[in-house]
């Protein structure tokens, strides 16, 4: 017979979190560069041929360098705009494009300061329009530590996938973090060190699986035309997420950026979108 505890414990893992399709209304798109003539025409030509399907029919907002004469100028232009998604790349107005080491100013004011998704695209002075003019959004990978409910999260990154294409939902869990909390384990003489280690890994890795599963079953009742893919692992190191993005060919990345706190960006998303310069990101 089943004690309390047990019961209980039954009981939460039958309750899953199930997926909810609703894809994002996008009205007006802001794209910001601190470009200037044909060089700013050509990059917005780009950034509204990489978004695709997501900006078709959206009313679109062209703003180049006489507009971005400071931070809080360009924050009043946002808020007068009010977008429901926007499109520039790092280091506006600044020289720090030649190295990898932030995002800039400009970007973090408007990924820290509202609610709105940001495609960040490579930067036309590092990466030259030409290099990517012609990139698609076919194959997607969403990437977080905590993918199971979050709807939001999986319908931008469906929204931006190309009709027909390939979107990656994945699911990594921070392998130093996992060990850590084993070797505490290990020093409880009360538990079984090992089969906490694959008790516990099997729930981490369970929940996100269940959760795809129901993504993939709510798009098959509908005619969005998506191939979603299941990927849940460990993983250390930017390093090991960058192996895994080119494994699978991701032309995409789509990710939280903030902590809770909407304060600091979120550890591994903000390196991620400072190393893979390359990379079209679609930061939330």
């Amino acid at each position: 017979m089943l004690n309390v505890d047990q019961f209980e414990s039954a009981f939460r893992g039958a309750d899953k979190a199930r997926f909810k399709l609703g894809l994002p209304e996008v009205k007006r798109v802001l794209i910001l560069t601190d470009l200037r003539g044909e060089a700013h025409d050509e990059y917005c030509a780009a950034a509204r041929s990489l978004m695709g399907d997501v900006g078709a029919g959206a009313e679109y907002f062209l703003h180049d360098k006489s507009a971005l004469t400071g931070v809080e100028k360009v924050l009043d232009l946002v808020r007068e705009i009010e977008p429901d998604l926007a499109c520039t790349y790092r280091n506006l107005h600044t020289d720090a494009w030649r190295w990898n080491y932030s995002l800039g100013v400009y970007l973090n004011a408007i990924t820290r300061g509202f609610d709105f998704p940001v495609v960040v695209t490579p930067s036309p002075r590092a990466h030259p329009v030409s290099e990517w003019t012609r990139r698609s959004t076919d194959k997607v990978m969403a990437v977080t530590d905590h993918l199971t409910g979050d709807d939001a999260l999986v319908n931008w990154a469906l929204k931006i996938t190309d009709p027909g294409g390939r979107l990656w939902l994945s699911h990594v869990e921070d392998a130093d973090v996992f060990d850590r909390y084993i070797e505490a384990i290990g020093k409880i003489p009360s538990i079984d060190t090992d089969n906490a280690r694959e008790v516990i890994l099997e729930q981490l890795l369970r929940e996100p699986r269940d959760y795809i599963r129901s993504c993939v079953d709510a798009l098959a009742e509908t005619p969005v035309e998506r191939e979603i893919e299941k990927l849940v692992t460990l993983a250390r190191r930017v390093a090991d997420y960058r192996e895994m993005i080119e494994e699978h060919g991701a032309n995409m990345l789509v990710f939280r950026t903030l902590e809770q706190d909407h304060i600091a960006l979120h550890g591994i998303a903000y390196s991620l979108a400072v190393e893979l310069t390359d990379t079209p990101l679609l930061m939330l």
